[in-house]
């Protein structure tokens, strides 16, 4: 084509979030730093795109796809550690792969030729057993893999400055684009991991415990990293409630004590009706097992009756105080 073609921006789910992270090359400082390196990215993304410039190669390319699937074998998939299917089949851990084969025009058998599996011969061939390996790994480690490609961006070859831009380049573009959203919805637009939705805030607590879990040269066992970032983010909603509940305590121990002790009473059911109010908010944690939900909910009805006989103790207290002045 020659004429000027422009690129669009096209919506093709109206509500979700995308959010791309990019991660350096493969191979630059050895396998063992490629692993820590994704790992962790790749139990939280619905979706991975493996960039391949030019024409495949399924040497070089399972070489360092071998990487993703290594980074699999990392993650512990004992008891509801990952998505378990109606017939009790672990899911893969991963979301979706999908290879990008960048100043390529056809994605035809590229699929077979890197991830159908080569006949080893009768003497065995350990570069097959080797491909064949990384392939088995890779393969089951994702939900699912597919391949596109994006053909040179410009009208022809020379055009280094890329002033104007193939028809070709951006249907194939449109079309990877609408790819992706469609994977990224499917089968629900969210990611999961140890059976529950991932949010934004979600992955921002999980990356670090996973990232120090390999650190420590730790394997990942996903149901305890996520216990783990559920106490974090737990503990740190307890202290904002409980800060709220001693703001709310010192206000009326310093503004309305001593008083009758029917007043006092009252005082002690807004804390328990305050207290119940921050509670029920737990209900709607996605993040938030029901066993532990109901756990803190005993535990800090237990603290608010605590409070309630502080309120109580002082109030009698001042009252005494106030009694042997008037006396």
């Amino acid at each position: 084509p020659s004429q000027e073609t422009s690129l669009n921006a096209t919506s093709y789910h109206d509500n979700a979030t995308i959010s791309f992270v990019d991660v350096e090359g493969l191979g630059d400082k050895g396998k063992a730093y490629d692993v820590h390196l994704i790992a962790p990215l790749l139990l939280v993304s619905k979706v991975l795109m493996y960039n391949w410039k030019g024409a495949p190669n399924k040497h070089v390319m399972l070489e360092s796809l071998l990487t993703l699937g290594e980074a699999a074998q990392r993650v512990h998939v004992g008891d509801k550690a990952t998505t378990v299917d109606e017939n009790g089949k672990v899911k893969p851990i991963f979301g979706h792969l999908v290879v990008v084969l960048r100043d390529w025009h056809s994605t035809d058998n590229v699929y077979n030729l890197l991830f159908g599996e080569e006949a080893e011969p009768s003497r065995g061939d350990d570069a097959v057993k080797a491909r064949n390996r990384a392939r088995e790994l890779v393969v089951g480690a994702f939900e699912s893999i597919t391949v596109q490609c994006l053909p040179y961006p410009g009208i022809t070859p020379g055009d280094s400055e890329l002033e104007n831009l193939s028809c070709e380049f951006v249907d194939s573009y449109l079309e990877l684009q609408k790819h992706l959203v469609s994977l990224s919805k499917d089968p629900i637009p969210a990611k999961l991991f140890n059976d529950k939705p991932l949010d934004g805030p979600t992955i921002s607590h999980l990356l670090p415990l996973l990232a120090g879990k390999l650190n420590s040269d730790e394997d990942l066992l996903p149901q305890e990293v996520w216990r783990l970032m559920e106490g974090h983010r737990l503990n740190k909603l307890l202290d904002e409630y409980r800060e709220e509940i001693k703001h709310h305590i010192d206000s009326k121990i310093n503004d309305e004590l001593p008083t009758s002790e029917i007043k006092c009473e009252e005082f002690i059911q807004e804390l328990i009706t305050l207290g119940n109010t921050q509670m029920s908010f737990l209900n709607d944690l996605s993040w938030l097992e029901k066993e532990t939900a109901d756990s803190t909910k005993k535990q800090y009805a237990i603290y608010i009756e605590e409070q309630g006989r502080l309120i109580t103790s002082t109030n009698q207290e001042k009252r005494a105080i106030l009694k042997s002045e008037v006396e």
